[in-house]
């Protein structure tokens, strides 16, 4: 018999697109011989399954399940193939977990303290794991930056003190630490200096995080 399983895609951020491009290699690769699987689109607007004749079927949320032609649709397990959130921040998680269901990625804590690189960094630090040097900047502790500002720092944030992390002709990473936002991480050389226009592509955000570069091989989570 044919275990029954849902595929969750889709996401809240700007990655749900990325999410849908990752479900068309994913869902080739499931073995419908040994699984009944449905595709559930979770998007900020709704959950739900679209059938073959293309009606949309809203999940209910009381227990994970679709009801379907007057048949109930419970699930075994859940495959997770969002990117951003609620599926890589615990979000998708705990909920699953609320509702006694297995799903395939790490648990809800893993997944909210990876989702936060800064904090990542600062864990892994603490066990030994060689790292890169990093500032954790906060917009509420420089109300007044704009992203050029918290770019260009410390030459644009008089009172900020990096104790020489990034020397002029250094090399590092900008991004938002709070949220996954591989889709605008940015890459400076030199000294973070860029014309006026690319600062209109950078994330804008509560929390970011500046991390100095390091050669060598990178560790997934």
């Amino acid at each position: 018999m044919k275990r029954v399983i849902a595929f969750v895609t889709g996401g809240y951020s700007g990655e749900a697109e990325v999410s849908y491009k990752s479900a068309i290699n994913i869902e080739a690769g499931i073995d419908t011989d040994r699984y009944e699987y449905y595709r559930i689109d979770i998007t900020p607007a709704s959950w739900f399954h679209l059938t073959g004749e293309g009606t949309k079927i809203p999940v209910d949320k009381n227990d994970f399940s679709l009801g379907i032609k007057g048949k109930k649709i419970k699930f075994e397990a859940v495959l997770i193939g969002i990117h951003g959130t609620p599926g890589e921040d615990g979000k998708l998680q705990g909920y699953f977990d609320l509702m006694n269901l297995p799903y395939t990625s790490c648990d809800a804590a893993t997944s909210a303290l990876t989702f936060n690189k800064r904090y990542t960094v600062a864990v892994a630090a603490f066990a030994g794991i060689q790292v890169s040097r990093s500032v954790h900047l906060f917009k509420q502790d420089h109300p007044d930056a704009t992203v050029k500002d918290l770019v260009n720092f410390p030459r644009s944030i008089p009172d900020f003190h990096c104790n020489g992390l990034f020397q002029q002709g250094g090399c590092g990473f900008f991004r938002k630490s709070g949220r996954i936002f591989s889709l605008k991480i940015k890459k400076f050389l030199g000294s973070f200096h860029l014309c006026d226009g690319q600062y209109n592509n950078l994330p804008a955000g509560p929390e970011y995080a500046n991390r100095k570069f390091s050669s060598g091989n990178k560790l997934f989570h």
